[in-house]
């Protein structure tokens, strides 16, 4: 938050790729902003979560929340959708990260009736809550934000290296697979034969083999960046735009293979094409506007 400040005085656009906290695009005006995101706030979140709570039959809900900025922001966004419903949180509890014992504060909030505890936490004290409750032997359901979607978070830390096990080979094939396309010079290739169709669509040609690679893996496109900063130089409208582009986008590939394929899951339905859609609407966004504001 404290960077915030520095891109909107010198009037450079940033692009948050990740960060959910409602405060991070609220500070300025929208006409006059220079902060931008692609995911969605915590203030639509919590009052869909809150929602979905209340149609449950749940109305006594425990708030865990961490000191940080993001607990903080997660916080006030869950007590004001209780609020619209009329409902107040029958305990809070408040800690700082790298907390390695809430049982006091757990059973306190089973003693106040909690129903379900709402979690707004970054790390590993998501687990620290599961394990408590394990502890307990309150079988209460935890819900949250995205950082609750890896299934050590739910079930416990033993859980979740179990699934980091598994998901090594999806991981180690989608690399070795990037790797192999680089160094075969195939997305050279490709950038120079459709370079006059990019060229239309307002698109530098060289930042083709970062929107090819970008959708597989981080890791593969932040080395195109690093290419393309060594071959044009690192304000150079192709480097400038490469690096627009990675925070506008996102490893759609690289998510399918590595917990689709971790928990087995074969059909991923509208997953991919969703996806796709939304990294190719952030690429092209990224080339349109990076021209636009800083060339």
């Amino acid at each position: 938050m404290k960077a915030i400040d520095l891109f909107q005085d010198t009037k450079t656009p940033l692009i948050v790729p990740c960060a959910t906290g409602t405060a991070v695009t609220a500070k300025y005006p929208a006409p006059e902003s220079y902060i931008f995101r692609v995911t969605g706030r915590d203030a639509l979140q919590a009052p869909f979560m809150v929602e979905d709570i209340v149609k449950r039959g749940w109305d006594k809900v425990a708030i865990f929340a961490d000191k940080t900025g993001y607990g903080e922001g997660g916080y006030n966004d869950v007590v004001a959708a209780l609020a619209a419903k009329n409902l107040k949180p029958v305990h809070v509890s408040r800690f700082a990260l790298g907390v390695k014992d809430l049982s006091a504060e757990l059973a306190a909030a089973r003693t106040a009736g909690a129903e379900v505890i709402y979690s707004y936490t970054v790390g590993q004290e998501n687990a620290v809550i599961a394990n408590g409750k394990k502890a307990l032997g309150w079988k209460v359901p935890q819900v949250g934000p995205w950082t609750l979607s890896f299934p050590f978070f739910i079930d416990g830390a033993k859980e979740g290296f179990d699934v980091a096990v598994r998901i090594i080979p999806y991981l180690v094939a989608v690399l070795v697979a990037v790797g192999m396309v680089r160094e075969a010079g195939l997305l050279d290739l490709l950038a120079r034969v459709t370079a006059p169709v990019l060229g239309l669509v307002g698109v530098p040609p060289e930042t083709l083999p970062m929107m090819l690679v970008r959708p597989l893996s981080g890791s593969g496109a932040d080395g195109v960046m690093v290419d393309l900063m060594k071959a044009h130089g690192p304000d150079s409208l192709a480097a400038t735009t490469a690096a627009v582009m990675s925070g506008a986008s996102d490893t759609t590939f690289y998510i399918l293979a590595v917990y689709f394929g971790s928990v087995g899951v074969e059909r991923v339905r509208h997953a991919l094409w969703a996806g796709l859609i939304g990294d190719l609407a952030g690429l092209l966004a990224a080339s349109w506007f990076t021209q636009l504001l800083l060339f």
